[in-house]
């Protein structure tokens, strides 16, 4: 989504509209989940080991979703130390599943 562009005027009433624009606009812009997020489909998480998982964002996530899974797990984030965390996140899994994660 593009910034919203000042049309210029000098109407003080298109102005405080512009400026409403701007806020509700912002608001938006600079929401992670709405900001390119990327979903990954198919991700097979093994029990009890660390699973690296790119996730496509080339910086470090806010977070993560589980939008799907074919088995009960609880998947959680790693306590290792992610080295790579532009590209990838590390996370753990009580149960094998294979699940896709919408990343922000």
């Amino acid at each position: 989504m593009q910034p919203y562009v000042r049309s210029g005027t000098n109407h003080p009433d298109l102005q405080r509209v512009e400026n409403s624009l701007i806020a509700s606009f912002q608001s938006i812009i600079t929401n992670p989940l709405l900001n390119s997020p990327t979903l990954k489909k198919a991700v097979v998480l093994t029990s009890g080991v660390d699973n690296i998982v790119d996730h496509g964002l080339n910086r470090p996530i806010n977070g993560w979703i589980i939008v799907n899974k074919n088995a009960s797990a609880d998947i959680y984030q790693s306590t290792t130390v992610n080295t790579i965390p532009t590209s990838s996140v590390i996370l753990r899994t009580t149960n094998t599943a294979t699940v896709s994660i919408l990343f922000f």
